[in-house]
């Protein structure tokens, strides 16, 4: 569970992720986190990042529903590579 924690004035060169979740992280919570800003020059500023993680269709599903509890808009919340 990743709870609880406020993540403030992230910077990345070419991209920047609040949360990595880069293995599989089964029965993953992440909830009422506060998660801004992010600043990267790209598109790529997420806060919860999925990588090459088979739980994503169960822990991202969640974790979307709760970007609004997460206080993480108005960048993306939630985005996986596989």
């Amino acid at each position: 569970m990743i709870q609880g924690n406020t993540i403030t004035n992230l910077v990345g060169g070419d991209w920047v992720h609040a949360i990595g979740l880069e293995a599989n992280t089964l029965g993953v919570l992440v909830t009422s986190n506060t998660i801004n800003p992010l600043v990267s020059p790209s598109s790529d500023a997420v806060a919860v990042w999925f990588e090459v993680n088979n739980s994503y269709e169960a822990a991202g599903a969640s974790t979307a529903r709760r970007a609004a509890v997460n206080s993480c808009l108005p960048f993306s919340a939630v985005r996986l590579r596989a």
